[in-house]
């Protein structure tokens, strides 16, 4: 397996673009890795309050943590979730 090169393209001190290289369609929670930016809806340029990192995973209750990238709010959800990586910030 090849190592991971994101590719990161900054535009301005506020815009990035992050462009991973995966399959944008079908990325699930379980699929991203630790510390991951992603949004839960394909927006194309997400708020801040829109981004979300991916955490650890909950063994008791079978769900992944998640943190809103703004304001550090926490959640949980399933592995199962679908997720899109490939936005502009």
């Amino acid at each position: 397996m090849g190592t991971f090169n994101p590719l990161i393209h900054i535009y301005s001190m506020n815009t990035i673009l992050i462009n991973i290289g995966y399959n944008t369609m079908n990325n699930t929670i379980k699929d991203l890795q630790l510390e991951q930016w992603f949004t839960l809806k394909d927006i194309q340029e997400p708020k801040p309050n829109q981004v979300w990192v991916r955490n650890h995973y909950d063994r008791a209750t079978k769900t992944y943590s998640i943190t809103n990238w703004e304001t550090q709010r926490e959640r949980f959800v399933p592995a199962r979730k679908q997720v899109f990586i490939d936005f502009i910030f």
